[in-house]
């Protein structure tokens, strides 16, 4: 078995003041960013106006940020100009938001990139057909509720990309993410659980092909907590936590990849057109 990671770095994150966007910069983007110079292969995600205030606030970070994508240890993950749940908004908002993000990455980072995430994980085929007009080919969505209300697909399938069913032809490569997995990963980092206990959950993975993907959510929540969560202090040493998790991923399996290699990988294997909605949502 294969893992791979996306951490998400929004600036606009609710519970963010202005000021906070620095310190958030500095505690959970430089750390995330070292890891992808120290060799781990890391995904990150960022919307075109996040992006935007990282090269105000903190320009080296863009800097650092481009040449980790050029030299391979990373991959970048886009979702738009700003992080909009796409079925709540007209499709014109939708369509407007993919082009204006699409544009900013090109502008800042020179790239446009072929994966995006499901913002919120809240998923309709028709509005993520947006995203395959702005220009991407593949889709990170999570397995898990789609999974529950299509209890007839093989377990199996979320060890590998699928292609997902957008209608009217339209069709996307798929990439799925696990929420019991991030939850596993946040409370390892939050300190509930120790490294030992977390591999030992790994291990049922052993003898399995495929790809997991352990963590696809926030950065911006380890060695920082918002204001909005009161007098609770702020944490230190979380970001050394997850490099030893990914440390021992390295070392103790098959290892991490990026989410193109996923589908370059296993592509073969996942060959499933899948509709992911139901009647039941």
């Amino acid at each position: 078995m294969k893992y791979h990671l996306v951490y998400y770095m929004n600036l606009m994150f609710s519970a963010l003041s202005e000021e906070d966007r620095e310190v958030v910069l500095d505690r959970c983007m430089d750390p995330l960013l070292r890891l992808g110079e120290d060799g781990f292969p890391i995904a990150i995600q960022m919307s075109g106006l996040s992006l935007e205030y990282m090269a105000k606030l903190r320009p080296e970070h863009l800097g650092r940020l481009k040449a980790l994508i050029e030299d391979e240890h990373c991959e970048f993950i886009g979702n738009g100009y700003s992080q909009v749940i796409q079925p709540l908004a007209p499709w014109e908002i939708n369509v407007k938001n993919q082009e204006l993000g699409m544009q900013c990455y090109e502008s800042m980072l020179g790239l446009r990139p072929k994966i995006a995430t499901v913002n919120e994980m809240a998923f309709s085929s028709s509005s993520s057909e947006s995203f395959i007009q702005a220009g991407y080919t593949g889709l990170i969505m999570e397995w898990n509720n789609p999974y529950k209300t299509h209890p007839y697909w093989d377990n199996s399938m979320r060890f590998f990309p699928q292609r997902v069913n957008l209608g009217k032809g339209v069709e996307a490569d798929l990439v799925w993410c696990d929420t019991i997995l991030f939850q596993k990963f946040q409370r390892y980092v939050h300190g509930e659980i120790e490294l030992n206990e977390y591999s030992e959950n790994l291990k049922q993975y052993e003898n399995q092909n495929g790809a997991l993907c352990l963590y696809c959510s926030d950065a911006e929540v380890f060695d920082f907590r918002p204001p909005r969560y009161g007098e609770e202090a702020v944490p230190r040493g979380e970001w050394l936590r997850i490099r030893k998790l990914m440390d021992a991923v390295q070392s103790q399996t098959e290892g991490l990849i990026l989410p193109s290699e996923v589908i370059e990988d296993f592509k073969e294997e996942g060959s499933n057109l899948l509709q992911l909605e139901s009647s039941w949502q």
